[in-house]
Formats: C-alpha cells, sequence, structure tokens
C-alpha cells in the first residue's frame, strides 16, 4: 500500500474552517460500532468454512467480468499465509457475508498496514448493514494490530462499495493503478 504523502507522522491535522473540527475522524472515532442486524455476528474463518467462502467469493463475483477460480484447497491455502484473515458474518442458517483483509509491513510507515481485500454479502443479505459491520470490525482490528494505514480498493462505478466503505470512516486518499493480468491470458 502506497503512504499519503500529503499526511506524514507527526504533521498536525488540518481543521474545517467552518467547525473547528478534524475533516477525517480519528481511528477511534471512525470505529464505533453500529449494530449489526439481529442474529449475525462476526467470526474468523478457520477450518470446516471452506466451502461457505467458496459460496460467497462465487457470489461476490457474479457481476464482474471474470470469473474466480478459487476452491475449497486456495482458501485453506489462504488463511495459513501470516497476516491473512477471512471474517464471517453468521445467522443461524449460514454464512452471509465475508471480509478478506490482510496485514504486511510498510517501509514508509515503519509499520504494519492492513488492507481490506474483498467484502462480499449474500444478494439477500444486502443492505442490512453487514458489509459495514464487517469493514468496522476489520478496521478495529487493524487498527488493534498497530497498522498505521487501512486501505481498500474497489472500482470507480461500485458506488455501493464505496458509501459502505466511507460509512465505516474510510475516506478517498488515493488513487489506486491497477493491471490486471488474469484478463490477458
Amino acid at each position: 500500500m502506497s503512504p499519503s504523502r500529503e499526511r506524514r507522522p507527526g504533521r498536525p491535522r488540518r481543521t474545517s474552517a467552518v467547525s473547528g473540527e478534524t475533516p477525517h475522524p480519528t481511528p477511534e472515532a471512525s470505529l464505533r460500532r453500529r449494530g449489526l442486524p439481529s442474529g449475525v455476528t462476526l467470526r474468523e474463518a478457520g477450518p470446516g468454512d471452506e466451502a461457505a467462502v467458496v459460496r460467497l467469493v462465487v457470489e461476490m463475483g457474479r457481476d464482474f467480468a471474470h470469473g474466480t477460480t478459487i476452491d475449497e484447497a486456495f482458501v485453506r491455502s489462504y488463511l495459513e499465509q501470516p497476516g491473512a484473515h477471512i471474517l464471517l458474518a453468521v445467522r443461524a442458517d449460514g454464512p452471509v457475508g465475508l471480509l478478506s483483509y490482510s496485514v504486511t509491513l510498510d517501509l514508509y510507515h515503519a509499520a504494519p498496514a492492513g488492507e481490506i481485500e474483498d467484502v462480499g454479502v449474500t444478494r439477500e443479505a444486502q443492505g442490512t448493514g453487514i458489509g459495514e459491520g464487517l469493514v468496522r470490525e476489520a478496521m478495529r482490528r487493524l487498527v488493534a494490530e498497530g497498522c498505521a494505514e487501512i486501505g481498500v480498493i474497489t472500482s470507480g462505478d461500485n458506488r455501493r462499495a464505496q458509501r459502505v466503505y466511507r460509512r465505516a470512516g474510510l475516506t478517498d486518499e488515493l488513487v489506486c493503478l491497477q493491471r490486471h493480468f488474469i484478463d490477458e491470458t
């Protein structure tokens, strides 16, 4: 993840001329919990959750230009990576959402950095606050791990995801340039 060069560590936060408040909430303020829907809990994925993770990732990718090759063996491999995590949103009838995130070391900040990789909520559970709850929980965990920054990438036309990320406290700070090699085969 690239650091935000406009605001280096140790620089004071800018304040709004109108209210005198900081334009971006502090990590603690932005992580205030909003309630999940009744009967939904969040937990870390582990052994035995592979099929549910595959199902949720496949459903998440239903509108993408290319499919996914994820399978249960890959989920096991992913979870064995140091710093890799999958959170599940679970109801009595099973998982209805997931969020994957990873922690790496960032050279510029000389500290850990967190990246939210994938967020998916089943179609029937969308709009209930589960996505925002997953993002807030991941951010809480990443801040607790000492991450100097947390980032996420989504497509420019994915307004729903952008609203979820902004409501959870993330802001537009950087431009992301990417190239997907999977599309070139």
